[in-house]
């Protein structure tokens, strides 16, 4: 059960990731999105979106989570 919602907060976050960087959604979007889940309070939604604008950041949430699929593909969990 931990590994799976772990899984899902890493997809949550990939996601989060995804729209800032290839959808270009705004603060005001990501937020309503990341809220609609209610994986974490509204604090921690806005510390992750400060995270998410900065550039060096959300690049690599979005790659690490393309790499960690390869991994698990490849390797299994």
């Amino acid at each position: 059960m931990e590994n799976e919602l772990k899984s899902q907060q890493s997809i949550y976050w990939y996601n989060l990731a995804y729209h800032a960087l290839i959808s270009k959604w705004n603060e005001k979007e990501l937020n309503r999105y990341a809220s609609n889940f209610q994986l974490g309070s509204q604090k921690t939604i806005e510390n992750m979106l400060k995270l998410i604008f900065n550039p060096a950041h959300s690049t690599t949430a979005f790659l690490y989570n393309l790499g960690s699929n390869i991994i698990k593909k490849k390797y299994g969990r």
